[in-house]
């Protein structure tokens, strides 16, 4: 049987792809036409996956793009949070996720997602107590304002650190995960994320990197610089 005698269920690619991008109609059009004609064939043998592997290849680009491109403009009037609504008094949580804070913590215990949380808690910030002066998990509600496609961003750790001359004149912002290599985590959207949480920070002058439980010297700047319109892995 020939392709052209075969019935499928049309939908309109084109408009679906523009609306989740919010790109043109015609930049999608001209991204489409430039696939090979055996790329464009595969669509008529699963319509739904084929739309969501070339709309996922199409984001990821495109957030790649934001993330190397994207600067902020710090406007105090818009960091505006409402201290006692992110950081009540008390505050309930299941307390399967909950572990002792120690001496520095905000509250007497602390929110932890994962076992690198947790080790990160006890392990690398309970060593270092006569450093850290005080340290939280930032509340679910305090969102970094993104763009769209990438969505908005909830840091994990906030940290006040005291230096070697006893000012404190640190203030860290550190991101828990499995790896520091931010290309081996599971889901792309994390790494655009953070790398534009990294441009928030640098814009604030607060020092923001990725560490895992085993991260040595976690307290010290490093992870990624923007350079040259590239982000570029900096070791300690």
């Amino acid at each position: 049987m020939e392709a052209s005698d075969r019935k499928y269920p049309v939908f309109d690619l084109i408009s679906r792809v523009a609306d989740e991008t919010k790109l043109t109609r015609k930049t999608v059009r001209k991204i489409f036409e430039c696939l090979s004609v055996k790329q464009k064939g595969y669509l008529f043998s699963n319509p739904e996956g084929w739309c969501r592997v070339f709309l996922e290849a199409i984001k990821n680009v495109l957030c790649q793009h934001i993330a190397n491109q994207i600067v902020f403009t710090i406007d105090p009037a818009q960091l505006v949070y409402d201290s006692e609504e992110l950081f009540p008094q008390s505050r309930a949580m299941p307390q399967r996720e909950l572990i002792p804070a120690g001496k520095r913590g905000l509250y007497n215990k602390v929110q932890v997602d994962s076992d690198v949380e947790r080790f990160f808690v006890q392990k690398s910030i309970s060593r270092k107590e006569e450093y850290v002066v005080l340290y939280f998990k930032f509340p679910p509600k305090f969102k970094i304002p993104m763009p769209k496609v990438i969505g908005n961003y909830n840091p994990d750790w906030g940290i006040v650190y005291k230096g070697d001359d006893g000012k404190l004149n640190l203030q860290l912002v550190r991101e828990t995960k499995g790896t520091e290599d931010i290309e081996q985590l599971q889901f792309s959207s994390e790494k655009f994320k953070i790398l534009c949480a990294k441009r928030f920070f640098e814009a604030l002058g607060i020092s923001y990197r990725v560490v895992t439980d085993k991260t040595l010297r976690w307290w010290e700047e490093a992870g990624y610089k923007h350079e040259g319109g590239l982000f570029l892995k900096v070791q300690p």
